[in-house]
């Protein structure tokens, strides 16, 4: 998917710097067992907010995690 990444190394070599901006899945289906991640880091930031403007998953299927840090063994959110 164009602007995610395959791997939680891959996301965070790569992190989303801007103080805003948009992330989104993409177009179209994504397939089966698809994992992606994605790496957010704003320099200086003492937090981070994420809105959510439209949010579907498929129970069962569809998860989201998010960590405070650089690893899924970081404090999960």
């Amino acid at each position: 998917m164009p602007g995610w990444f395959d791997s939680v190394a891959s996301a965070v070599a790569s992190p989303q710097t801007s103080p805003t901006g948009t992330i989104t899945d993409g177009a179209g289906d994504y397939p089966k067992t698809q994992e992606c991640y994605q790496a957010i880091v704003v320099a200086g930031a003492e937090s981070v907010t994420v809105s959510f403007t439209a949010f579907d998953t498929e129970e069962d299927y569809d998860f989201l995690w998010m960590y405070d840090g650089t690893s899924t063994s970081s404090t999960a959110l």
